[in-house]
């Protein structure tokens, strides 16, 4: 596991124009997801705007966090992960995951180390759920943007490293 602290920023939808990045309330008003302060896991913290997720000290993965906006409809966000001390080294296997995950997924695990979530972990390029690999692709680095896309009614999920890399998985 790893010792460092990671940083995870979300981008928010609302630097998009593409209406399914985003939900709408009662009232037609769009909703843009961030880190739900409620939601997470133990040792991690968030701040600006609940769009910084970070570690509190360096520890391992065993920790998540999810967002406000839970949707079954199809939603698309980006991350970013940075090392705070800026001198990003190289990420190792399950060091930070990102993906999707339900409601009842473990707050004290990483995502995609049960049954309720996957989680795609850039430092070894591979897709995993309830521990298990489920899908390979590329590795990424830190300060590499990466965008997952979940459609729930068609059973998709996909990842896109920026440099073009893409895991498609049918769940």
């Amino acid at each position: 596991r790893n010792a460092q602290r990671t940083r995870i920023r979300w981008r928010p939808a609302q630097y998009a124009t593409d209406d399914s990045l985003c939900g709408y309330d009662a009232v037609n008003e769009r909703i843009y997801s961030t880190f739900d302060s409620v939601s997470i896991g133990p040792q991690l913290s968030i701040t600006q705007g609940n769009l910084l997720l970070q570690t509190a000290i360096s520890c391992d993965n065993a920790r998540m966090a999810r967002s406000t906006y839970a949707t079954s409809d199809p939603r698309y966000a980006q991350f970013l992960i940075y090392s705070p001390d800026g001198t990003n080294p190289a990420l190792t296997s399950k060091a930070c995951m990102i993906g999707i995950c339900t409601a009842a997924a473990n707050l004290g695990g990483y995502v995609g180390s049960d049954s309720e979530g996957y989680g795609f972990s850039p430092g070894d390029g591979k897709l995993y759920c309830n521990v298990s690999r489920v899908a390979t692709g590329t590795a990424a680095t830190y300060s590499v943007t990466i965008s997952v896309a979940v459609d729930p009614k068609a059973s998709i999920l996909t990842i896109r490293i920026r440099n073009g890399t893409i895991i498609e998985y049918v769940f």
